[in-house]
């Protein structure tokens, strides 16, 4: 049976939601086509967050983690300067699909509070133009934190109980944003293709 679930909040608390260990993971490439030439449908690529991850990447070394579906089969390959792994699941025998995605909203709470405690109080007393100043950038650090810190999981657990997945989340380096549709059409791809090779 495919499960296709979308969670808002924190997907690692032990009620319930996506585990998937390992680092949250920048993304340098996100590409859904359900009817592409070369036979890869789904392709997910990110590195590890930092400048020197992505100087590593820029220097050729390889330290990246990847996502592939195509007609007949998932991949999974995750490589750093220590070594890699690789994991291929037949479609056939993949037995659920997860996605979903969380945001820190306690930045979100602290950013607003700042910024509206920075007009409050430096608009109200005289004088009061630094801690106005002073709310908003501290409000509007904690705003960009929010934004920047939003995390997608997408994972796949075969019959045999190994899972494969990512947690990855926007690069400032490469740009590419984090969009909960685009997490949503890769699993309706993968989805649609594992109930095709079971039938």
């Amino acid at each position: 049976m495919i499960i296709f679930f979308v969670a808002a909040g924190s997907l690692g608390r032990r009620s319930g939601g996506i585990r998937i260990t390992g680092p949250s993971l920048v993304l340098r490439k996100f590409h859904v086509n359900a009817s592409a030439p070369d036979g890869v449908l789904v392709e997910i690529v990110g590195r590890a967050s930092g400048v020197t991850a992505w100087l590593l990447t820029i220097m050729g070394f390889d330290a990246e983690t990847s996502l592939k579906l195509s007609n007949n089969e998932l991949s999974f390959r995750s490589s750093s300067l220590f070594g890699q792994l690789n994991q291929v699941a037949p479609l056939p025998g993949i037995s659920s699909t997860h996605c979903g995605y969380s945001k820190p909203i306690g930045y979100l709470i602290l950013g607003v509070i700042f910024v509206l405690g920075g007009i409050l109080i430096g608009l109200g007393q005289s004088g009061g133009g630094g801690i106005f100043l002073t709310g908003l950038i501290i409000g509007g650090i904690f705003l960009i934190a929010y934004w920047l810190s939003k995390k997608m999981t997408i994972s796949i657990e075969t019959g045999g109980g190994m899972i494969m997945g990512l947690i990855f989340k926007r690069s400032v380096i490469e740009n590419i944003p984090i969009d909960i549709q685009k997490a949503i059409q890769a699993m309706d791809v993968i989805n649609q293709k594992v109930i095709e090779s079971q039938r």
